[in-house]
């Protein structure tokens, strides 16, 4: 999901900002973005306000004249007829701006791009960071096959698997938020679905429009994320964080919330078997602002590029630019200089009962809590840290 409504925070809003004109315009992206818009909705005292603030900050900008408030479900099913349930007591608000991306399709453009300019690829489990003798410098990363490799520069962008590489001391949490799909076989419903906009929820998860070729619709429930806290070593010490988890299955309280989603907006959805359930896994940080930065200990070799804190893959066309001025030896601007700068004193501690988004979150070793039988598949595999794999493999 790509947008960029976010007033108020002057970062994110310019990243984004320019992120959604680079989906539109870069020939490297833009058969991959889908702006069909956004549809925002809500029905509880607590998240109407929100977004009847997303409405009022929308109807300054340069295409408010196609921004619409819709005040109840008839406004609502007038607007997107699609929408089948009850829906009573919601409000909604449309943004025509933003969308979705083909998120394989994009990364592999840009894989194959890469490939073109000369890049080589190489895969492999990083186990751990190789240390100049003086322990002044990375200088390597080693890994789980004993294969060493060696750069000037490392730059460690492994998303959730950072803590199990380096000591971040509380800056970030690994979390995952979980999805699936419904498969719509009618062709003629697919049709009639085609460029229908993001249907957002901002209580219980979005949905888009069917991908072209299969007719699977992604459904994503709303909340604030499952940490998976274990003991684990690194650079010989124990901590316990938050780790990823390899899993082809979500937790079964996670699909019964899918079902939820549907049934209160697309009840002839709501019994569909879910297909291709997944866990996406994100690091967040305190603030929700990224860590793009030297590394203090290590500035001359050891650049991190981490802490989406969920921004990160609508931010693909552009982000790359400031990590690669840091392997460049250049500075930041001063805002974002500051913004993504090293902070140890914004311990994550705080995202654990996290209130920027609605729900309730958990723990996945909490088995009574989250529940791992789901229809989808009924097992996971927990991986040591050793086994987890490079962030571009997921």
């Amino acid at each position: 999901m790509v947008r960029s409504e976010f007033a108020g925070d002057q970062v994110i809003q310019r990243i984004s900002q320019a992120a959604v004109h680079a989906w539109r315009t870069d020939s490297l992206f833009k058969l991959h973005f889908h702006e069909t818009g956004r549809l925002s909705l809500a029905n509880s005292p607590i998240n109407v306000p929100e977004i009847l603030q997303l409405y009022q900050e929308l109807s300054t900008s340069p295409h408010r004249d196609q921004v619409r408030w819709l005040d109840n479900a008839e406004e609502i099913k007038t607007f997107a007829p699609y929408l089948t349930g009850a829906m009573t007591g919601w409000k909604g608000v449309f943004n025509p701006e933003g969308g979705w991306v083909h998120a394989r399709n994009a990364m592999k453009t840009l894989g194959d791009e890469c490939v073109k300019m000369g890049v080589t690829f190489v895969r492999g489990t990083a186990i751990k960071l190789i240390y100049h003798a003086s322990d002044l410098k990375v200088i390597g990363i080693e890994c789980a096959d004993g294969t060493k490799w060696f750069a000037d520069k490392i730059v460690l962008a492994c998303g959730a698997w950072i803590d199990t590489l380096i000591d971040m001391q509380g800056q970030l949490v690994a979390k995952t938020w979980t999805l699936a799909h419904v498969q719509i076989r009618d062709e003629d419903e697919r049709r009639k679905l085609k460029g229908t906009p993001v249907v957002f929820d901002v209580e219980k998860g979005f949905f888009f429009e069917p991908d072209h070729d299969t007719g699977m619709v992604k459904v994503c429930n709303e909340y604030p994320g499952f940490t998976n806290y274990q003991h684990i070593l690194v650079n010989g010490k124990e901590k316990w964080v938050s780790v990823p988890v390899h899993s082809d299955s979500i937790p079964a309280r996670s699909s019964r919330e899918i079902h939820d989603l549907l049934r209160s907006m697309k009840p002839e959805w709501a019994n569909l078997p879910l297909h291709n359930a997944r866990m996406c896994w994100c690091t967040d940080t305190a603030d929700s602002h990224y860590l793009i930065t030297p590394h203090p200990d290590y500035a001359s070799t050891l650049i991190l590029a981490s802490g989406a804190s969920g921004h990160g893959f609508k931010m693909l066309p552009i982000i790359g630019k400031y990590v690669a001025d840091l392997v460049e030896g250049k500075k930041l601007e001063p805002l974002f200089q500051e913004t993504w700068r090293w902070r140890p004193e914004m311990n994550v501690g705080k995202r654990l009962s996290d209130d920027s988004r609605p729900g309730i979150g958990g723990d996945l070793n909490d088995a009574e809590q989250v529940g791992w039988k789901d229809e989808t598949q009924s097992a996971t595999t927990y991986h040591s840290a050793t086994t987890y794999h490079s962030a571009t493999e997921h």
